[in-house]
């Protein structure tokens, strides 16, 4: 009741009409459970939702709206081989107020020299909670960031409650690490990680051109942004050649977990425990203040430091040495 009250109000196409409209079936559908006999009600309830449910999974996204600027273009892939060329690929620079200054660009990408994948985790409320994005290193610190994202529209803000029913479309941003990376830590002032993923080279390269396929279907066909079934999280792992199933699934619906998921199976490099792995990877000074070009070698370089000296007490305590991220 509940959720049909909510799925009228919020997605409505009427959209002058929806409180009234909500408080009807509000009214309507409590009335009708109260009724006797009970084998009358069942049933009637039963076609209202079955009403409702049906006209919301009737709403169909768009890809003609009035985007906001950091989602205004979704990106285009083109594989050819090794070959993968990217069109609107974000590279936005910000004022000191946030205030966004676009710039889309063209690049292009040699599969054969793909050598890391790279996974963000950027907390923004509290430690259940959190935006991932997985980084894909290319050599000579060229870096393509995937970042899944509701796509609003202009003047419009995300809103978690509204990100459960049918009011933001998906998109598959594509950008530099200066841009999408830094917009969270110096912009945002989020809490930021960043950790190496540990998988064999082909398993790497499947990977991302899964990512880069689906990108391209989510441009042509688009689809709906959903908080608990098609989110940031959900998408990524859905990608992966063997999902999390079960239980392990619940760590990628509360997406600041993930990277404890990632860490018992087995994909991060080293010997820390998690907590110490978690206090290390934290991007720090360096992700707050760098804006130059060189903006992903410094949060590595910074990242190697700390993780070496964590190497260093290691071994004074008769641990063993954990390995860094580029071990």
């Amino acid at each position: 009741m509940a959720w049909m009250t909510l799925a009228v109000f919020f997605d409505s196409p009427w959209r002058r009409w929806r409180g009234p409209l909500a408080v009807s079936v509000a009214l309507v559908s409590m009335g009708i459970i109260s009724l006797p006999p009970l084998h009358l009600a069942v049933p009637a309830w039963a076609a209202m939702f079955g009403l409702v449910l049906a006209g919301w999974l009737s709403l169909r996204p768009r890809a003609d709206r009035q985007w906001a600027a950091e989602v205004a273009l979704a990106p285009r892939i083109t594989i050819d081989g090794d070959r993968v060329q990217v069109q609107n690929f974000r590279n936005f620079d910000y004022l000191p107020d946030g205030e966004p200054l676009p710039r889309y660009e063209e690049r292009a990408f040699d599969l054969a020299r793909l050598e890391s994948v790279d996974y963000f985790m950027c907390h923004w409320s509290g430690p259940a909670i959190a935006h991932s994005m997985v980084s894909f290193g290319f050599g000579d610190d060229r870096y393509l960031c995937l970042s899944v994202e509701a796509r609003k529209e202009v003047g419009e803000r995300y809103s978690a409650l509204l990100s459960f029913f049918r009011r933001f479309e998906l998109i598959y941003v594509i950008g530099d690490e200066r841009d999408l990376v830094r917009l969270r830590t110096a912009i945002r002032k989020e809490a930021v990680y960043l950790y190496r993923v540990c998988v064999p080279p082909e398993r790497m390269r499947r990977f991302l051109l899964a990512c880069l396929r689906r990108a391209e279907s989510v441009a042509v066909r688009p689809e709906w942004y959903n908080a608990l079934t098609s989110n940031c999280t959900t998408n990524l792992f859905a990608l992966v050649e063997k999902p999390p199933r079960g239980c392990a699934a619940l760590e990628v619906f509360l997406s600041g977990f993930s990277a404890r998921y990632l860490y018992r199976q087995g994909r991060f490099a080293g010997h820390l425990s998690f907590e110490e792995l978690r206090t290390q990877s934290l991007l720090r000074d360096e992700a707050v203040t760098a804006a130059d070009p060189d903006f992903s070698r410094r949060i590595r370089a910074a990242l190697v430091q700390r993780l070496a000296a964590s190497r260093v007490r290691c071994l004074k305590a008769g641990r063993g040495a954990p390995r860094g991220p580029n071990d």
